[in-house]
This record gives C-alpha cells, sequence and structure tokens, in this order.
C-alpha cells in the first residue's frame, strides 16, 4: 500500500513475545499442549496464530521431546493443477518459528525459545480478520455438543445456529463454515460408515419400522424404491380409512427421485401421513409399485379400502390406482383441474377477429400434474372458481344472460364445478357450448379433457361420494411444504429425508394430541348449567 505520489507505507510489524510473558521466561509447561494453547491465547490478542510443524528426538517411554511452531502465515501455495476453480490461499511465506523442548535437565517439562522473531505481514486486527485463522476457530467439545444439539431440529439453518453460538459464546472466533462442517461431522457419525440409502434401509430395520425396498434388477445392489411408514401413520390410518390423498413432490433429494405421499384428514381437520415413497420414475410402472406396497400395508394393517381417493390428473397414477383400488371412487382435485383449465382457456381464447382455428387439427393438453413454469396462471381467478360462493358448497344456477367474455366463460365453468342437480350440469354444458360457439378450440379441448371424467371432478356427482368435504389435494400440498420446510434444502441423501419425515412425524402427533386434549375439555356454552346436568360429560364430547 503507498501513499499517492509517495514511497510505500512501512509494513505495520506484529508483536514481539515479551521476555517477561511466561512462554519465554518460565516456569515451564507439563504438557505441550499447555504451552501450545498459552502461545495461541496471547497470539489471538496480537493478532497472530501459531501451528506445530514438526517433531523429533523420540525419547523411549516419553516420546518426540522438540516440537516445531510456525506462524500459521507460513509456507507457500502448493501448486495447484485446479483449471476450473482459481485457488487461492492466506500463506504469505512468513519465516517466524519457535521450538518447544522437553528437557531432561529440566524433567522433561516444556519450555520455548523463539527462534525468528520476524513476521512478513499485518495482525490481524479485526473480529472478522481473526476468522482467517484457522487455529482459532477450534470448537470445544461444549460447543459441538451445543451444535450438535441445535442440529437435531432439521429445521434450524446453519447460519441460526451460528447467531445463537454468537450469543452464548460472544469470544469465540467461529464461521457459517464451522458450523456446518461440524453438521456434516455428526451426520456422518449418525451414518455410521455407510451411505446415506444404506443408512435409510438400515435405520428403517433397525427400528422395526413397516417398510418394502425396491432393487434395479439388472443390479441388485441399486435402490430405485422405497415404500414405508410409521407406527403413528398405521395407528392413524386405521382410524381414518375413509379419503385418501396421494401426490408426488420434488427437489428433495439429491438422486432427484419423487417424493411420494399418502394423506389424510383427522377428525380435528389436522393432515396426517399415511405412507411415503421413493420411487425413480413417474411411469406407471413406478406408480403401480407404490400403489401396490400402499396396498400391501393395508392388508397387513387388516384397513379396509378408502371410499375416496383424491389425485391430481396425473394418468400414470389414475391408471395404478384404478387396477388395485377398483372399489374406491377417484375424485380429481378441483384447484388442478381450475389451474388447467384458467391455463387453457388463455392460450386458446380467440379475440374477435382472429384467424380461424381448425379444431380437428388443435392440439389438446393432456391433464397436467404439474403445469410448466413459463406460463404465468392467475391464482386468484384459480382460487375463485375452486371456491364455491355459499357455505353449503353450492352454486345458484347460472345467470340467463352470460358475459361474452374469458370472465363470462370462467362463471359458467364454475356453475358446473359446484351444481348439484345432473340436469343443470347438463344445461350449463349446452349453454357454454352455445355461447361460445366462436372458441372452437376451447369447447374442443373441455369437451375431450374434462367432460368425459366430469364424475370425478363435477359436484353433481362427488356429493354422491363419502368425501368428508374434501375436493382437493391442497393438505397433501400442505404435507409437501412441511417437508420441505424441515428439509431446507433438496439435494440431501435420503438417510437425511427419512430423518426429517420422522421428526415431521414427532411434531404432527404432538400437535393432534393437544388439540384432541384441548377439544375433550371444551364445552358447548347451550348446553352448560344446572338444568343440563343429566348429560353428564356429553356435552364436552366434541371431537
Amino acid at each position: 500500500m503507498a501513499e499517492e505520489g509517495g514511497d510505500p507505507l512501512p509494513l505495520r510489524q506484529p508483536l514481539e513475545i515479551p521476555l517477561t510473558h511466561r512462554l519465554r521466561a518460565g516456569p515451564p509447561y507439563d504438557a505441550f499442549e499447555e504451552l501450545r494453547d498459552d502461545l495461541n491465547s496471547w497470539g489471538r490478542a496480537v493478532g497472530l496464530g501459531f501451528v506445530k510443524l514438526r517433531v523429533s528426538n523420540d525419547v523411549k517411554g516419553f516420546g518426540p521431546t522438540r516440537i516445531g511452531l510456525v506462524c500459521d502465515r507460513g509456507g507457500r501455495q502448493r501448486d495447484s493443477k485446479a483449471n476450473i476453480r482459481r485457488t487461492t490461499t492466506q500463506k504469505t511465506g512468513c519465516t517466524w518459528e519457535g521450538v518447544a523442548k522437553a528437557l531432561k535437565i529440566d524433567d522433561r517439562r516444556w519450555t520455548f525459545e523463539v527462534l525468528k522473531h520476524q513476521h512478513n505481514h499485518e495482525a490481524s486486527t479485526s473480529p472478522a480478520e481473526l476468522t482467517t485463522h484457522r487455529v482459532h476457530r477450534q470448537l470445544t467439545d461444549e460447543m459441538k455438543n451445543e451444535i450438535n444439539t441445535l442440529s437435531g431440529n432439521a429445521a434450524i439453518r446453519a447460519r441460526d445456529v451460528l447467531q445463537h453460538m454468537q450469543h452464548q459464546h460472544p469470544d469465540a472466533v467461529i464461521t457459517q463454515t464451522d458450523i456446518k462442517n461440524q453438521r456434516a461431522r455428526l451426520a456422518r457419525q449418525n451414518k455410521d460408515g455407510y451411505t446415506g440409502t444404506q443408512a435409510l434401509v438400515k435405520g428403517l430395520e433397525d427400528h422395526g419400522v413397516r417398510h418394502v425396498v425396491r432393487y434395479a434388477s439388472d443390479d441388485p445392489d441399486k435402490v430405485i424404491g422405497v415404500f414405508w411408514t410409521h407406527p403413528w401413520c398405521e395407528t392413524m390410518w386405521k382410524r381414518f380409512p375413509d379419503v385418501l390423498q396421494m401426490d408426488n413432490t420434488y427437489q428433495t433429494n439429491k438422486f432427484k427421485m419423487p417424493f411420494f405421499q399418502v394423506t389424510a384428514i383427522s377428525n380435528v381437520g389436522s393432515i396426517f401421513n399415511i405412507a411415503f415413497g421413493l420411487v425413480d420414475n413417474e411411469r406407471e410402472d413406478g406408480f403401480r409399485w407404490l400403489v401396490e406396497q400402499l396396498y400391501g400395508f393395508q392388508t397387513q394393517l387388516g384397513i379396509s379400502d378408502p371410499d375416496v381417493i383424491v389425485t391430481d390428473s396425473d394418468a400414470a397414477l389414475k391408471s395404478a390406482l384404478k387396477t388395485i383400488f377398483s372399489g374406491s371412487r377417484q375424485q380429481q382435485c378441483i384447484f388442478h383441474i381450475n389451474k388447467n383449465v384458467v391455463l387453457n382457456v388463455k392460450r386458446k381464447w380467440r379475440k374477435p377477429g382472429g384467424l380461424e382455428i381448425n379444431t380437428d387439427n388443435e392440439e389438446v393438453l393432456e391433464p397436467l400434474s404439474r403445469l410448466p413454469d413459463d406460463e404465468e396462471v392467475d391464482s386468484d381467478v384459480v382460487r375463485v372458481l375452486s371456491t364455491p360462493d355459499n357455505e353449503s358448497g353450492q352454486n345458484p344456477s347460472a345467470p340467463a344472460q352470460i358475459e361474452h367474455s374469458m370472465a363470462g366463460l370462467f362463471k359458467l365453468w364454475k356453475k358446473m364445478v359446484f351444481t348439484i342437480d345432473e340436469a343443470e350440469f347438463n344445461e350449463n354444458w349446452t349453454k357454454m357450448k352455445q355461447e361460445f360457439a366462436d372458441q372452437p378450440a376451447i369447447i374442443g379441448y373441455l369437451a375431450k379433457t374434462w367432460i368425459p371424467c366430469r364424475e370425478e371432478w363435477a359436484m353433481t356427482w362427488t356429493s354422491r361420494n363419502r368425501n368428508f368435504g374434501q375436493r382437493t389435494t391442497s393438505p397433501t400440498e400442505a404435507a409437501h411444504r412441511d417437508i420441505k420446510s424441515y428439509l431446507i434444502r433438496g439435494t440431501s441423501d435420503l438417510y437425511r429425508l427419512s430423518e426429517v419425515v420422522t421428526q415431521m412425524l414427532e411434531a404432527k402427533e404432538k400437535t393432534f394430541n393437544e388439540e384432541m386434549a384441548r377439544q375433550k375439555l371444551k364445552q358447548r356454552y347451550q348446553y352448560i348449567g344446572s338444568g343440563f346436568d343429566w348429560l353428564g360429560t356429553t356435552n364436552r364430547e366434541v371431537a
């Protein structure tokens, strides 16, 4: 660094160890570690760090009696063959050197001598600069235990752990990298030398968790599918088996395997999980395997077939369910359907004076379980279309006059979704075809894609199912968000994913039990008083 138009500024030379310091004046140290820690304690105060270089002069029954110590800025960067990352170093070639000796004359107690006292760099004068000295970033056993305890909650991020540690240990030098490294050591320790996938399977076996593992036909050691449940899931499944929901989510593991969840709703309105699955494909083969395992678990537990299964519009999943759960009625999520309809109406809407569209050659989109991210879908419109206009869950009859616009089409479509009367449904469909005859692409899309399966989404037919008002897969979508809130990042191994599932279930079980206890003591106000003593505890039995 130089002044403008002048000579370079002189290097601000670090302090030397005072001659009066115990390191140089004695008394000797009983152990080398005491001497080294004392040296670095002084070094931290003045912005320096020291590391062990070499040992020599072994004495039988004692060990080395001479240990060299150097500045942690000593040495030079090794030649790197890396051609992608540009490597850097904090080494400056500092020549400072000292030696610790355990001489016979001192009864093998340790003394210290500075051999070369000159440094070629400035001292680290700020807390931020101190973090560049790895020797000062040593975690104590107490700190490691704290980090391990906090890391037991998968939803706590490394930066949150760092803030906690800095608050609890204000004098410690800790970085977020140190937190991540300690968490990585803990993860390796928990896996006990196994890979993430091996640790997942071993953990399920060791804890007696009901599970099935699928291996590749051409490689008996390659896992291509896992399906499992948990004891609490089984208990809840037995209590509430009537309506199931199932769906895949993504970005939960580094193998990019879709994560399959089966969920249901409890008597207090909370979401609970029934089973979990990982599979290497979303073809019918993959879904068939998952559904077969679900049916196998159901048989083992003596649970009856569900009355209703709610899914999105994935054809492969629906085909597998039709084969294996042939006695259950299938419903399609009206939110996914409406999202698809809104997208396609926007794509296909022909403005007045627009070009004529040949509907015979018009490509009709198949139902999409995941819509493309590059298409903007009006979420407010989708939400309105998926919500009935009154508490009964039904919509009043369609008005005689329909606005000839996208908004008018959407209103008429909503009447079709929520009407109870089959004649009214047919009337609305006829009215839509007549009113929007100038939109053949949209009418053709609805006629080919959604009208044939109307019994799976229109309230005219779904109201006859014992579905307890469930019309969407929103609970399963909420379960997906829940698992990702614990997972934090989507590149974890399968063992980490299974740990997160366990933590999530523990939290759900606790919440469910607390709500059950709360509702058990809840009383109906209109039945309180001496006039209702004959009811006993019945007025508290809400749930």
